[in-house]
């Protein structure tokens, strides 16, 4: 850039004085500098976008480690409700951060070498502005540059004073965009649900609810870059001009050429450019401000939350049975559901827990993973494998095999379970509610677990298969421990140790 102001005033003096040789010469120059330039853009475009890949994946990695650290993203809905949609904040804010974090920085010191390399030409260059005031002369040194930095500073003023509603209208737009994207999704989920309820309605008008949201907030931002850009537009319009009107003086006094007067309005563009750098990213640095707002509150969340003891207390120890000792089942609203003083579950044993609708059966499951937000006391389980199940398995986007997780014996696992007309290489989403809960029973002949607890997780079978299928899993392993729950008056053919009866907020314990 340097080379291409000093270019100009060679360019325009031979011009000015027609010397043909100079002319053929500073073309020639022109060209070579045209070639670096070009090479310069395009590695300048390449190295940036491999610096904004390396950050998102370096930030992706950071915030997923802390999102899946000990199920945090279990517990962050009940935590921070007001905090939405940690799967955008996941997802485009990393992208879109990373990108503009960079794009702006190297537009920043783009501006600022810039402003260096032209400065001192411009000091130098433009000379001393000699003005009379009362009979007496005054000289303004390096005059050129503070019209520049006057006119660059004015132009920043009046941006921020137009614009600055747009950062919490941007963060607005940000919500509304996730909210609706979310709402979307919950429409292809579920779409037997949906269709079978016929919810459409509801949805419909749901989702005419958040898009209303899009476009209202949406039309406010237009007003206010409808007059950032027109003041944008007029403000770089005039830059056009006032180099020209700044140099003039000196022109018309006899003490610059033509080409000295195309390198110092040169000069004084690059200047005026490298100073307004916040008038030309104002609208970019809003959006900026408004996605780095959205990750750090996320983030600050994840911390906090991180940093919250749990009331539950989880220890581990070599044997293989459960220790629980004065704990207390609590809902998310913090109501005891039911209290155990002491209960040990013994290596190998059976036991049913039996419970009305909302007695608590499956958060007190989920207290024994050690994901219950409110639950109270100590537990202390065993070191070796424990499978959880619920009554619809998590599946997700996943072949049998890698939902089995297992390399050898699927076949002959699938086929004690009742699933002998499926291969490993089937999806899962394919499967029949029964067919999920078989699957589970494959998993647990497999992996072979040192305990194992259903949480109506065979609710949809036959009892004769269940009693079948749990007596081979038994026979098969059998110092596996049992833990189930069931509505159901069931003729188990296999020996219970243990039932557990939740009633009147304590539970009662009949063994046999």
């Amino acid at each position: 850039m340097v080379l291409m102001a000093k270019w100009n005033a060679l360019f325009f003096d031979a011009l000015s004085q027609v010397d043909g040789q100079a002319f053929q010469q500073s073309l020639r120059l022109f060209i070579g500098l045209v070639g670096i330039s070009v090479l310069i853009v395009m590695y300048k475009r390449y190295f940036s976008q491999m610096l904004q890949i390396q950050w998102r994946e370096w930030l992706t990695v950071h915030y997923f480690n802390d999102w899946l650290n000990q199920t945090q993203y279990y517990y962050f809905a009940e935590k921070f409700p007001l905090i939405d949609n940690p799967d955008q904040r996941l997802s485009n804010d990393i992208r879109d951060f990373s990108k503009d974090t960079i794009d702006l920085f190297l537009g920043f010191i783009h501006s600022l070498i810039t402003l260096v390399s032209f400065i001192s030409m411009l000091w130098i260059a433009g000379g001393a502005l000699a003005i009379q005031i009362n009979g007496e002369t005054w000289h303004i040194a390096g005059y050129m540059v503070w019209v520049a930095v006057i006119y660059a500073l004015l132009g920043s003023l009046i941006s921020h004073f137009i614009a600055k509603k747009l950062n919490p209208l941007n963060y607005q737009q940000q919500q509304y965009e996730a909210n609706f994207r979310h709402q979307l999704i919950q429409t292809t989920e579920q779409p037997d649900s949906l269709a079978l309820a016929q919810a459409e309605p509801w949805h419909r008008q749901q989702l005419n609810h958040q898009f209303d949201k899009i476009c209202q907030n949406w039309w406010q931002i237009m007003v206010y870059n409808k007059r950032l850009e027109g003041f944008s537009s007029l403000y770089n319009r005039f830059s056009l001009v006032v180099p020209h009107l700044a140099v003039a003086p000196q022109y018309f006094a006899g003490k610059l050429t033509m080409g000295g007067l195309m390198q110092m309005a040169s000069a004084f563009a690059y200047v005026q450019q490298a100073l307004s750098w916040f008038v030309d990213a104002y609208a970019k640095l809003v959006v900026w401000r408004a996605t780095a707002d959205r990750l750090l509150e996320f983030k600050q969340a994840m911390t906090t939350l991180e940093n919250t003891r749990l009331p539950l207390q989880i220890k581990y120890h070599q044997q293989a049975h459960w220790e629980i000792n004065q704990l207390e089942i609590k809902t998310t609203e913090q109501t005891v559901l039911f209290k155990i003083n002491q209960l040990k579950l013994e290596k190998g044993g059976v036991y049913q827990i039996k419970g009305g609708s909302g007695a608590g059966k499956s958060t007190f499951y989920k207290t024994l993973a050690g994901i219950s937000a409110y639950s109270k006391g100590e537990i202390k389980k065993p070191q070796g494998l424990i499978l959880y199940f619920e009554s619809q398995p998590y599946l997700m986007n996943m072949t049998i095999a890698q939902y089995l997780n297992h390399n050898k014996a699927i076949k002959n696992s699938l086929k004690a379970v009742g699933l002998a007309q499926y291969s490993p290489e089937n999806a899962t989403q394919n499967l029949s509610k029964g067919e999920c809960q078989r699957l589970i029973f494959a998993k647990v002949l497999l992996q072979r677990p040192q305990w194992v607890i259903f949480d109506e997780s065979f609710n949809a079978l036959p009892q004769a298969e269940i009693n079948q299928i749990l007596s081979l899993i038994k026979k098969d392993n059998p110092d596996l421990g049992i833990l189930f729950s069931s509505h159901f008056e069931w003729d188990w053919k296999i020996k219970i140790t243990q039932t557990l009866i939740i009633e009147a907020g304590d539970l009662k314990r009949i063994t046999g």
